[in-house]
């Protein structure tokens, strides 16, 4: 039988409720009947819910094996059960996936178009994170050196930075597209 026929809903030490799915109707009768045979009436008893679609173990005081160990048999118990009582797995959820076409490349002669554009990009761009560069050291300077404010010329490489990178996203080719 398939665990995912039967969910773990409300638990405690001694006590655990499972909500049973089914592709087919199940035979509630055959299901307590099944657990009857399963599970020893002295240390267990169990409510079958038809309604709910849910069986309730609980474990006895007098039960001869520890909690930790009563969970796992009654699992197993429920397991054989619905097994018993002609349960079949119910078919996993239909996933829906959106997908979305990347931007394709220019063609040949747009390609050859947008080249100057993208070199002059890429020249702009280098310039600026070579200036950011520069005031980077400046402003880690300034924050050593009392007499050089640091903070402004931090802001202004983190500034330029930015606008370097943001001038070249038109020419680079994405990773992934949100949708």
């Amino acid at each position: 039988m398939d665990p995912a026929c039967a969910k773990l809903v409300h638990s405690t030490e001694q006590r655990w409720r499972y909500r049973l799915q089914s592709a087919t109707p199940l035979d509630w009768q055959r299901l307590d009947t099944a657990l009857a045979e399963e599970l020893p009436s002295g240390s267990w008893s169990w409510r079958v819910n038809p309604r709910c679609q849910s069986v309730i173990l609980e474990v006895r005081a007098e039960a001869p094996w520890p909690p930790v160990d009563a969970r796992s048999r009654g699992w197993r118990a429920v397991l054989a059960a619905m097994d018993s009582a002609g349960a079949t797995a119910p078919s996993p959820p239909v996933l829906k996936v959106r997908v979305r076409s990347l931007r394709q490349p220019p063609r040949a002669p747009l390609a050859w178009l947008l080249a100057p554009l993208n070199l002059a990009s890429l020249a702009l761009s280098l310039t600026l994170l070579g200036l950011a560069a520069l005031l980077a050291v400046l402003g880690a300077l300034g924050l050593l050196l009392p007499l050089l404010p640091g903070v402004p010329f931090l802001v202004l490489a983190f500034l330029l930075a930015e606008l370097a990178f943001r001038l070249r996203r038109p020419f680079v080719a994405s990773a992934s597209v949100p949708i």
